[in-house]
């Protein structure tokens, strides 16, 4: 074999070893390995929670006669916006994305609807009702967005409310007034949003319609005078009220955190 022979054998050979020692290097080096992203969170909404609230409330007020002594004259609709404030709390169970529930709310008004049937030209003579404190408790259900609620809720209602018919009809001048104070009974229905802020701490947006029954009162237009038939008289009320609260969840934690 000739010199040049040799030396291109030569090198074809180291060109061989090269490309090997490439490779097994190649192999040798660390791999690059791409991190696994972090789970998302897991929002669990189950547990007892309670919480309290404020907000405006308009009172609706349907003043009735049911004799019709003053055909119904300035017996129109009243309406009252009222600061409140109050409480709620309840329970919920999760499952999947869907939240039911049973929420407790109670809520103090402290307001008044007054009417004139016989307008300014008689103003001694009036009707007048005053919510004191409502309450409801509501079946609830709705649609979970991870940290995020979105609900309904309806279930019976009552209040605490004094209705009220006076008139300047005693000898001495003094107000001749006929009251009925008692807990009237309702229907409530609420829709809302709630957040949660923490695994724990929760923040709501409410708007909730409560309607009461009829409560009646009989009057003597004329107590001095004996032998003279009482009327009756009525008022129906309504509330719409606006809310927003922080409630304190206490059971299972969100994973995640």
């Amino acid at each position: 074999m000739t010199i040049s022979a040799r030396l291109g054998a030569a090198l074809a050979a180291a060109f061989v070893v090269v490309g090997s020692a490439s490779a097994f290097a190649a192999d040798l080096s660390p791999r690059a390995y791409t991190k696994a992203p972090a789970p998302s969170p897991s929002y669990d909404w189950s547990g007892v929670y309670i919480g309290g609230q404020v907000g405006g409330a308009s009172l609706s007020t349907q003043f009735k006669d049911f004799d019709d002594e003053f055909s119904n004259r300035g017996l129109s609709p009243d309406r009252k916006t009222r600061f409140t404030g109050g409480g709620y709390g309840g329970v919920n169970w999760q499952f999947g994305s869907f939240v039911v529930g049973v929420d407790a709310q109670w809520s103090h008004y402290n307001a008044t609807v007054e009417s004139l049937p016989f307008g300014e030209d008689f103003p001694d003579f009036q009707m007048g009702v005053k919510l004191n404190n409502a309450g409801s408790v509501k079946a609830r259900f709705g649609l979970a967005f991870t940290n995020t609620l979105v609900y309904v809720a309806a279930g019976p209602a009552w209040a605490n409310a004094t209705f009220s018919v006076h008139d300047g009809a005693n000898g001495d001048g003094s107000p001749f007034i006929v009251s009925s104070r008692r807990t009237v009974n309702g229907l409530a229905a609420a829709a809302g949003v709630e957040h949660m802020i923490t695994p724990n701490w929760i923040v709501r947006g409410q708007f909730q319609y409560d309607e009461y029954e009829t409560q009646e009162l009989k009057f003597d237009l004329s107590p001095r005078e004996s032998g003279t038939p009482s009327v009756r008289f009525g008022q129906q009320s309504s509330v719409l009220e606006a809310t927003f609260g922080v409630s304190y969840k206490i059971g299972p934690t969100s994973a995640g955190y």
